[in-house]
C-alpha cells in the first residue's frame, strides 16, 4: 500500500493534537506508530522530532484505526517558521510501513513571533 500525502499547518507555541485516520479498515491494536519530522526529507542525521503516536481508536474489520500525535508547546517552540517533512509510520519489529507523509508548515503566532 502506498503512503497517503497529507499536508498541514501548526503554530509555534501551541500544543496541537494531530489526528490521523487510516484509509483502510482493520485493527491497529498493539501496533507501534511513530511520527517523525525533518527539515527536508533528504536531511541526514537524527530526526528533529520522533514521537510515539497514541492509538485513539484501534479500528476493526469494518472501521479504520485512528491515532493521535500530541505536540507540546515546548516542542512547537523549538521549530523555526517554515516547511518541514514528516512521516507517520508503523514501526513494529521487522516491519516499517509508511502510512502518511507530507509537509508540516510551522507558522508564527502573535504571541510567539520569533
Amino acid at each position: 500500500m502506498s503512503a497517503i500525502v497529507q499536508d498541514f499547518t501548526i503554530y509555534r507555541g501551541t500544543a496541537p493534537q494531530l489526528v490521523f485516520t487510516r484509509t483502510v479498515n482493520g485493527s491497529i491494536a498493539g501496533q507501534n506508530i511513530r511520527f517523525g519530522v525533518r527539515r527536508k526529507r533528504t536531511d541526514p542525521g537524527p530526526l528533529l522530532l520522533d514521537l510515539l503516536a497514541s492509538i485513539t481508536d484501534a479500528g476493526s474489520v469494518s472501521t479504520p484505526g485512528v491515532v493521535t500525535v500530541s505536540l507540546t508547546e515546548a516542542q512547537t517552540l523549538a521549530f523555526a517558521a517554515g516547511a518541514y517533512a514528516y512521516s507517520l509510520e508503523r514501526t513494529d519489529a521487522g516491519l516499517v510501513n509508511i502510512w502518511t507523509i507530507g509537509k508540516m508548515t510551522v507558522e508564527l503566532d502573535v504571541r510567539n513571533p520569533a
